[in-house]
């Protein structure tokens, strides 16, 4: 996400989500389901999942999870992005990128298995399988 800056508040990038999806007459699904603040969750660094925004500021070498939910004619739409905030001196940390990278491949490989009649244990076995080859574990 390009509008993710050093220095931004969370508070600042929940904003830029919230007009953005309002600028394509959607709804940010997040607001008020079980009591969610705001129109995005922002996990940054140890955050597992489901970050509320606040005023913390970003920083060289944090890595952020986007995980943005809308309503547009009548559908939810969820998905959820990892960006790595990095300058010419800060870097995030090489195993950070490698388990963005697994978690990345762990789901297009249950996408690829994705059909009619599916169960949704299949598609959470293959993810679970995957990572588990590479040596994480799915929370």
């Amino acid at each position: 996400m390009k509008e993710a800056r050093i220095g931004m508040s969370l508070d600042q990038l929940d904003r830029i989500v919230h007009d953005f999806i309002i600028s394509k007459d959607a709804y940010p699904s997040g607001i008020d389901f079980m009591h969610f603040p705001k129109s995005v969750c922002l996990s940054v660094n140890d955050v597992v999942s489901h970050g509320v925004p606040n005023t913390y500021e970003i920083k060289a070498g944090d890595y952020l999870n986007i995980d943005v939910v809308c309503y547009k004619e009548g559908h939810h739409g969820d998905n959820s992005a990892m960006i790595f905030m990095e300058n010419e001196d800060v870097k995030v940390a090489p195993e950070i990128h490698r388990l963005s990278q697994v978690t990345r491949e762990s789901m297009y490989a249950a996408i690829n298995e994705c059909k009619p009649g599916q169960s949704f244990k299949m598609i959470s076995e293959i993810i679970t399988d995957y990572a588990d080859q590479h040596g994480y574990f799915v929370n």
